[in-house]
Formats: C-alpha cells, structure tokens, sequence
C-alpha cells in the first residue's frame, strides 16, 4: 500500500470543496520501471483562493485514455510509422523511397508557423509512449523497422485498413471481433419456421442465409418467412419496416407533415392469398414482405450461419429472364466469432442470432456483354461452399435463396449536412462542457470492372477532407442545452457506383487549461495531415493491395474482391482510430463520440424519397471485453413538400459514453439538389 503525504501552512477547511488536487509529474523510478503511473492521482493543493473562478470536471490523463481505448482491441501501427517517418524527415534525413518522399511532401506543405503545434504533439506523443503505459494500444510493428529499411507504401495501406476493419467491422460486421475468416461449423437439420426441407436429409453444417442488408453498418435488414429462423419456443414477428408498403404524405395537426404508409396486400385469389412478388416465403398472412434494393455497382451484406469457409461462392439469378447465366463470384466472410456454439444443454445454436456475415459487391457491367450496364430487375441470391467438415467426405453445399432488386445506376446530387445538436447528459463532474466535433468525409470510387477470375476490383479514394464542426455553438454545454450552427459533410454526386463514408470524432476539452491553443492548433494540423498520408498511401489502387495482403492472411483468395463501400468504411475508421489514439496519447481531453457510417447511391435515394418508409433505429457499439462506446441511430420524420416526390431525410445520432456518463445527439439531413 502506498500513502502521499502533504504538508499544508495554514488552517485547512475540510468541510467544503476548498483544495484541488492537480498534476506535477509523475517519473518511474529504478525500484518500479514497469509501474504504471496514473497522472490523477498525485499532485499539488491550491489554496481555495486560487482556484479558476467556475469548477471543472476532473480531465482523465492520457494513461486513462489510452486505456479505454484498449477495449476497441485494435493494435495501432499507423501512428508509431508516421511518428517514425516525421522524427527522421525533422531530422533533415532524406526519404528512402517513392512512398516515403510523398509523405515528405505532405509534411513540407504544412505551413510554417503550423509546424510547431504539430511538432508539440509528436514531442509529448513520445513522451507519453516513455512511459511504457501504451502497449495495449501501440505497436511498433511498422514503426520499429523503419529504422532499418524504407518504409513500404503496400504494407501501410494492409496496416491502415487492418486497423480500419478491426474498428468499422465492429460496426459493420457483428460478432466478427474485426476479422475476416470463416464461421463456426453448426451441424443442424434444415428445418424453418415453416417447414422442413425433405429434399436435404440428415444433420450437416448446411449454409443459410438469414437476411439481407443493403448497408453493413445499419440493422435494416431483409429476409422472408423460411430465412428468419428463430431461436427454441421463439417466434419470428416482421418489424414495421419489413413490410412492403406505398407511403403518401399528408398534412398533420401540427402543420407539419408526415407519411401515411399502407402494407401491399397479397393478391387475392379464388382459394385465398396468391404468392407476393418474391414468391410463397414473402407473404405473410395477407401482407407481403419487402425485397430489399440496391444499385448495380454498390454493395450488400448477407448474414446467416454456417458461412464455414474464409470465402463463398455467391450467386446472382435473373428471376425476370431465368435463361441469362447465373453471376457468380467468390466473396470474404466475417464468421461470428462471439456466438456460442451450443447451448447449455448441448444443443448447437443454428438460428438467427448467428451473425455470420458475406460482404458482397454487385456488378456494374454485366459479365456477358463487357462494356453494357448490369441489367437491373430481381434477382435471386444464394450461396454455396465445399464443406470438408462432413465424415463422409467433402460435399458441395448450397443454402437456401433470397431474393434482391437491383436498381439502375442512378447520378443524382445530394447534399449532407448537421444543423443542429444537443447535451443529453454532459461529462461527469461540475463545469460546462466544451466540445469539438470533427468528420473525415471520404470519396471512394472503383475504377474497374473485373474481366478475369483473378482480377480484383480496383478503388480510389477520390477525397479524404477533413471537416471541423463550428466550436463556439459547443462550448458551454450542460444537460439540456441545444446547439445550432451550419455545417456541410457532403456536396455532389456519387460518380460511377461510388461510396461517401464519414468518420465521426466527438472530443470533450477542458477550455481553463493555457494549452488551449496548442490542443486546438495540433488536433485541426494532425488530422489534416494523417487524411493527406492515408490518400496517398490508398488512393488509386492502394486499397485493393492492401485488402490483397489482408485477405491472404486470412486464407482467402486474392479473386476476393471487397464492396467499395467496405473499403470506403475500412479507410475512413482507420484515419478516425488512428487519430483517435495519437490524441489520446497526450492531449488532456475525453472522447465523448466516436462512429463511422456510408452513404451510397441507392440508399441515400430511398432515404430521400418520399414514398419509401422509414427503417427502424439501429445501435451499435464497441467493445471487446466491456462497452466503450455506444452509437444509436434514429430516423425522423421526413421533411418536404407533400406535392413533391422527394423530401429531406432525418436522422439523430447518439452518442453514449458510458465512461463518461455522457449522451449528445447530433442531427444529420440527407437532401437531393
């Protein structure tokens, strides 16, 4: 047990609030080199009399920082590279090969007068990692061998978007943990909600697809009554959103607006319901279910269990023109790694609360006519794998089939922005809150079509900004204090099948300290800076080598091509985390929000039109051992003219940080021009 000691002149009254305890500094010493020292905990007593006029909260010390971070499981590489590269290019060495001389320029273009804040950081970053307190967080994989040897462009790009999907895939892929790799083997019989499939006959590790999702990082998903197979004495009940509905708009009460949704009703026949569009498994009583959309060139999630190889063979049938070949492409699998596979009593688990996920881009062109667009219409989808789980033998296995609309390639402009925001529950502690709200906001595009089996689609990130939230609107904040301001993540098309994905940083900051400036200074440079080195080291081409690298680590093919919008979340969470870390190596301020969410094409037209209703809320947080942070997404009303066909979409995010106590809400508007 250890005990401070302080010796105080003077009368004390211990009855109020009259001392605070600050930090002086605290060194390791020869009898405790590993020790972990916590800069909260010893420091000096100031006399009431010379305490700032209004009370703060206590700020947390980078150690404190850098240990939450430590729930997100991620191994941080990138900074300690950059940190490396930066020490060296200050040192007046030259860069030792084509990659490291454009990060050279990245860093000789940061104006003068700037390069004194950003040099602070990275003085007080290696300070920090002195300590020995980071190893949870930091790893000098990449940095420690630039010491030696030039540093790669393919091996930063494979380190970023590793980091990026160990992060975003959290969010994207659930039960994951961020890695790609095949599920668990759930020998089961194929028996649905319905019925059981007499043409399969015997216990095996069959794959099924559970749902679809036409986003990874939303829990709107889509599936029908054989696919939703719930778990022993549950029962399968659709959501709302499920449904296939026709909204109108009509006025309200209150002189608003809001959407009158019926259900599309089965077609009536002379014995009862005739089949719905996607056939039997769609109806539901009298009701249809809703078949899922997305743009030709975009991206779908599937998600089931039983996904027992690194990659799938996914399949694409024309139900409008059965006679055109099916499309097929081998695809990566997320296996859910947190599931159990059996249940107390030994039964194996093998129903919807599985979250094996198959990440899956969709073609732009069609693959019997190079050059013509994919045809849109409804397809069905399944999957298939060799299983060599099985005593008798390795055996082919294919699942069950869902069904999915493909849309046009449509090139519309959109506008996103975030207008407005409020404290639910400011920090823990007396004081106001100050808080800074900062977005990466990336442009990702593929530049290919893949005319070979072995041929990967290639992407480019077009644009990497860096977008600053307006502070003042933000700077005192308490429970219930709202906050206006104008702010615009996004303006233009989606250009060629492209992704817009953004990367969401909420950072509380103790406003009394006389570091201020540097903080502000050095958090606005560092990130501009880690955004100009991502897009070089994964601009044109970049991406695709770097998921390369990753994918054979996992044991899947290089054939593997990733949807542009994974890419697009993997290379966004990456800058988002990296920066994240480095600021929390050394800056004296909390993370009161954290989260990375896309936009592509289709999703933001069915948002934005007027007849389709709104999904449900989705919420997502991470973790690793215990809840770090929680984001929950809830849509709006939509917002519009109701002779128009389209109208401004809603959405609140927010953000929980159960470390901190804190709630704060930003609201996010999605419009057409």
């Amino acid at each position: 047990m250890s005990f401070l000691l302080f010796r105080v002149r003077g009368e004390i009254d211990i009855t109020g609030p009259a001392f605070r305890l600050t930090l002086t500094g605290v060194p390791k010493t020869p009898t405790s080199p590993n020790s972990t020292p916590d800069p909260d905990a010893i420091g000096v007593l100031l006399h009431a009399d010379m305490q700032p006029p209004r009370p703060v909260h206590p700020v947390k010390s980078p150690t404190r920082q850098v240990l939450d971070l430590c729930r997100l499981g991620v191994d941080e590489a990138v900074v300690p590279a950059l940190a490396a590269v930066w020490k060296r290019h200050v040192g007046g060495q030259p860069a030792r090969n084509d990659f490291e001389g454009e990060i050279h320029d990245v860093l000789d273009r940061i104006p003068v007068e700037r390069r004194a804040a950003l040099s602070g950081a990275f003085e007080h970053y290696e300070e920090f990692r002195r300590l020995g307190t980071d190893r949870c967080v930091f790893t000098d994989r990449l940095g420690g061998v630039v010491a030696d040897r030039p540093l790669e462009r393919e091996e930063f790009a494979a380190e970023l978007l590793r980091e990026g999907f160990r992060f975003g895939a959290q969010k994207f892929f659930r039960g994951s943990g961020g890695e790609m790799g095949a599920g668990q083997v759930r020998p089961w019989r194929r028996v649905t909600a319905i019925s059981e499939d007499t043409g399969l006959v015997g216990v095996a590790a069959w794959p099924w697809i559970t749902a679809i999702l036409p986003r990874p990082d939303n829990d709107s998903e889509f599936g029908n009554t054989e696919s939703f197979i719930p778990p022993p004495g549950g029962r399968w009940q659709p959501l709302p959103f499920q449904f296939d509905q026709i909204c109108e708009l009509r006025p309200a009460l209150d002189g608003g607006l809001e959407q009158d949704c019926r259900r599309v009703q089965a077609p009536a026949g002379t014995l009862g319901p005739l089949p719905c569009t996607g056939g039997d498994n769609y109806n539901f009583g009298n009701d249809c279910l809703r078949i899922p959309s997305q743009a030709a060139g975009a991206g779908i999630t599937l998600r089931g269990f039983n996904f027992i190889t690194p990659s799938v063979r996914v399949h694409l049938q024309s139900r409008d023109d059965p006679a055109r070949p099916a499309v097929v492409q081998d695809c990566a699998v997320w296996g859910d790694r947190e599931t159990a596979r059996t249940r107390e009593d030994g039964t194996v688990i093998a129903d919807m609360t599985v979250n094996d996920t198959v990440d899956v881009p969709l073609p732009r062109n069609d693959p019997g006519l190079p050059g013509a667009p994919f045809t849109p219409g409804l397809y069905d989808v399944w999957i298939s794998l060799t299983d060599a789980t099985d005593p008798a033998g390795t055996v082919e296995r294919v699942s069950n089939r869902l069904v999915l609309r493909i849309e046009p390639r449509p090139d519309i402009v959109f506008r996103l922005t975030s207008n407005r925001g409020r404290c639910e529950e400011a920090t823990s502690g007396p004081g106001d809150d100050e808080i800074w709200w900062d977005a990466f906001v990336g442009r990702i595009v593929p530049v290919n079509e893949p005319l070979s089996a072995g041929e990967v689609v290639r992407t480019q990130v077009k644009d990497l900004e860096h977008v600053k939230f307006p502070r003042e609107p933000w700077s005192e904040m308490d429970d219930g204090v709202r906050a206006e301001y104008a702010c615009e993540l996004f303006s233009g098309p989606f250009e060629l099948d492209g992704v817009v994905c953004v990367g969401i940083v909420g950072l509380e900051v103790d406003d009394e300290r006389a570091a201020r400036k540097l903080l502000r200074d050095s958090w606005g440079l560092f990130l501009e800076t880690m955004g100009q080195v991502a897009l070089v080291a994964v601009g044109l081409g970049g991406a695709a080598d770097g998921f390369a690298k990753l994918a054979e680590k996992a044991g899947i093919a290089i054939a593997v091509s990733p949807s542009t919008l994974l890419i697009a979340g993997a290379v966004v969470a990456a800058v988002t985390i990296a920066s994240v870390a480095f600021w929390a190596a050394w800056a004296p301020a909390e993370i009161v929000g954290i989260d990375v969410f896309t936009l592509d094409a289709a999703t933001a037209s069915s948002h934005t039109d007027a007849r389709v209703p709104l999904p449900g809320g989705t919420e997502r947080s991470w973790r690793v051992e215990e809840e770090w942070m929680v984001t929950r997404e809830r849509p709006q009303p939509k917002v519009g003219n109701p002779a128009e066909r389209f109208m401004t979409w809603v959405q609140e995010n927010e953000y929980l940080s159960p470390s901190e106590s804190s709630r704060y809400v930003l609201e996010f508007r999605l419009a057409q021009r």
